[in-house]
């Protein structure tokens, strides 16, 4: 049997009806990194749901990437997949059987769901989150699981009850059966579509979605109505010098449809960073700030997607934001990013 290792380095990467808060306790930062901050971004359009299987649009997914992990994540500089909630995983020679053995000792977000019981992570939430995927009311099916994993049809179709493809060996391990070799599926399996959410808090929490990311989405909101994330204290991931990730103790996300106005918040000092910006509608507006993008105590700086090789795309954040990568699949994981103070 072929082994694959994946080892999680300095990037490792479900709103519930009722997540707990929990107070932040002071963290002391080990090596040359900078900890605390609000982090403040925008979207367009917020999503109607978080729930893995709505996860359809970039801006879902953008925001689903932050509160969700799955078996695989991808590296944001990379761009490969490399391990999440699974720590690594085997594959047969026939390239179809794929066996994932999750790390132990992962726990899903606080939620009153998990009062009494225990919210680690197994491999039957890994299970049920897959088939979530294939139930007849997911608009991901398509993209997903369809025509990849055996059995996914049928129990689509209500043929079958399960999806056979799919088995949990024991509490930390689970077995994938391809349709045929597909070194692809790896990617899917990184997809915010693809993360694992509590089996528990689904079915005996009125359908609340619990995931395991970085950040816990808090039910209330902003003054201007911005979505709140907070940093999840029992997050898996560290960095090489042992921090526990993520490194910013909040993420508010502002929903501003045009990126002309949501430039002005940036330049006003609301916020930290605009992505998927064209340059020429807001090149006049860019052209009457250029001081404060330029020389040593520039404000603000500008980074081109690395393979926008067809158009200009940019993201224009503020200087004080430290490890922002612009990339072409508009991957974000602001699980890495630090702040100055």
């Amino acid at each position: 049997m072929k082994r694959l290792l994946l080892i999680l380095g300095l990037t490792v990467t479900a709103l519930g009806c009722q997540h707990q808060e929990m107070p932040l306790p002071d963290r002391v930062a080990k090596g040359d990194v900078l900890l605390g901050g609000t982090l403040r971004v925008v979207e367009a359009v917020e999503p109607q749901s978080l729930a893995p299987e709505d996860l359809l649009s970039a801006m879902g997914q953008r925001i689903g990437n932050q509160v969700h992990c799955g078996l695989l994540r991808l590296d944001p500089v990379t761009l490969l997949p490399v391990a999440g909630i699974a720590e690594r995983f085997e594959t047969d020679s026939s390239g179809l059987s794929y066996v994932f053995h999750l790390r132990q000792g992962v726990l899903f977000h606080p939620d009153r769901c998990f009062e009494r019981t225990n919210r680690e992570v197994t491999a039957h939430d890994v299970s049920f989150s897959l088939h979530q995927l294939c139930r007849p009311e997911s608009v991901v099916y398509e993209s997903m699981l369809k025509g990849h994993v055996v059995g996914v049809e049928n129990y689509h179709d209500a043929v079958t009850d399960v999806i056979t493809g799919i088995r949990v060996m024991d509490d930390y391990t689970v077995q994938i059966t391809l349709t045929r070799p597909d070194e692809s599926f790896l990617f899917l399996l990184t997809q915010p579509s693809a993360a694992i959410i509590s089996q528990k808090a689904y079915l005996d929490c009125d359908m609340s979605v619990v995931g395991a990311g970085p950040f816990i989405p808090q039910k209330e909101r902003g003054e201007a109505g911005e979505l709140i994330l907070v940093r999840n204290p029992d997050y898996f991931a560290l960095d090489i010098f042992d921090n526990n990730l993520p490194y910013l103790d909040t993420v508010t996300v502002s929903f501003i449809p045009s990126k002309e106005l949501a430039l002005e918040r940036l330049l006003q000092g609301d916020l930290d960073l605009v992505t998927g910006v064209y340059l020429d509608p807001v090149r006049t507006l860019m052209e009457n700030h250029v001081a404060e993008f330029t020389g040593t105590d520039a404000r603000f700086m500008m980074q081109r997607s690395d393979d926008a090789a067809t158009y200009e795309i940019y993201a224009v954040h503020t200087s004080r934001l430290i490890g922002f990568r612009e990339n072409f699949l508009a991957h974000r994981d602001f699980s890495v990013l630090q702040l100055k103070h």
